[in-house]
């Protein structure tokens, strides 16, 4: 059927939105996974299941900004797609879905082996660009996934910060105690000399102060 439509109203598979965006694009921003036969075809005709477009976001990256819909991930990666291609910020797959709080596709990429600590271009992974998102997404589920999969907690970006400064910068309570029980460094600095503890002071969480100070923060 597809085979028939390309061929009778003579469809150019091939040709390029102006940005750059294959077939395979448009399909992962409609997320149109209905027919995986569509996939095989375009695959099978030569359509580059990993081609950028003019930001750098191969299809699999595509998805991972525009859906929460898991299932269409192994559709790509059956078809070919690099799990850990990053665009022109250096952004994976996993860590735009972890910077849009889609936390079934993310779920996914790391079961179907995404490199859980690969950064941006701004030293900023995965789980530090969720426990940014937690306050407004609550991705205590993904952060924790994050974690049990080998992510760095300890990692900082290019500015110094690290995942626990985040967790204490939105004051939450119960992942600063499981990011102390997975060993995070609550006395690192930043760039600019700043830990946990004067983070803390910095919003006037008492609680948290109080916490921090009760497990060696200084």
């Amino acid at each position: 059927m597809v085979e028939l439509l390309v061929n009778n109203y003579h469809i150019n598979i091939y040709e390029l939105d102006d940005n750059n965006n294959t077939v395979f694009h448009k399909i992962c921003e409609k997320n149109d996974f209905n027919n995986k036969k569509l996939i095989t075809y375009f695959k099978e005709k030569g359509v580059n299941i990993n081609r950028v477009n003019k930001d750098g976001d191969s299809p699999l990256i595509t998805l991972s900004k525009y859906t929460a819909i898991s299932e269409a991930v192994p559709i790509l990666l059956k078809n070919g797609a690099d799990i850990n291609i990053r665009n022109n910020n250096g952004e994976t797959a996993l860590l735009a879905s972890c910077k849009y709080g889609y936390y079934d596709v993310s779920k996914m990429l790391i079961d179907c082996g995404a490199d859980v600590n690969i950064p941006d271009n701004e030293g900023n992974t995965p789980l530090l660009v969720s426990c940014y998102k937690e306050r407004f997404l609550h991705n205590k589920d993904l952060v924790e996934y994050l974690i049990e999969h080998g992510a760095d907690i300890n990692k900082a970006n290019k500015n110094g910060r690290i995942p626990f400064h985040e967790i204490v910068y939105y004051a939450n309570n119960c992942l600063i105690n499981y990011f102390i029980d997975h060993e995070a460094d609550i006395n690192k600095m930043d760039n600019n000399g700043i830990n946990s503890l004067k983070i803390a002071r910095s919003i006037n969480n008492e609680d948290c102060i109080k916490n921090l100070i009760s497990h060696g923060a200084k």
